[in-house]
C-alpha cells in the first residue's frame, strides 16, 4: 500500500472488501484497467468534467490525466458535437 497512488489508495481503503473487484475478469491487466476507469469516471461525473479539478483530487498532473482519459477511451460527453463553433 506504501507504493500506491494517494487516490488509489484512499478508494480502495474506503470499499468494503472486495467491492472493487465485482465483475473482474481474473486478469490483474484488465482489473487494475478497469478500476482506473472507474475512478476516474467517477471523480469527473463529481467535477462536472472539470479536468483540471479532476486532476487535483486524484493527486495527478492535468496532463497525466488527459493521457489517461485518451488511454482508456474516456471522451467527455459534454464537448461532443462542438467543433466547428
Amino acid at each position: 500500500l506504501d507504493h500506491m497512488p494517494r487516490y488509489t489508495k484512499a478508494r480502495l481503503l474506503s470499499q468494503k472488501p472486495h467491492q472493487h473487484v465485482i465483475g473482474c475478469s481474473g486478469n490483474l491487466t484488465s482489473t487494475l484497467k478497469d478500476i482506473e476507469e472507474r475512478i476516474i469516471r467517477e471523480q469527473l461525473e463529481a467535477n462536472r468534467w472539470n479536468v483540471s479539478k479532476t486532476a487535483r483530487d486524484l493527486g495527478i498532473v492535468r496532463q497525466s490525466l488527459l493521457y489517461r482519459m485518451q488511454k482508456l477511451n474516456i471522451d467527455n460527453p459534454y464537448s461532443r458535437g462542438s467543433s466547428g463553433d
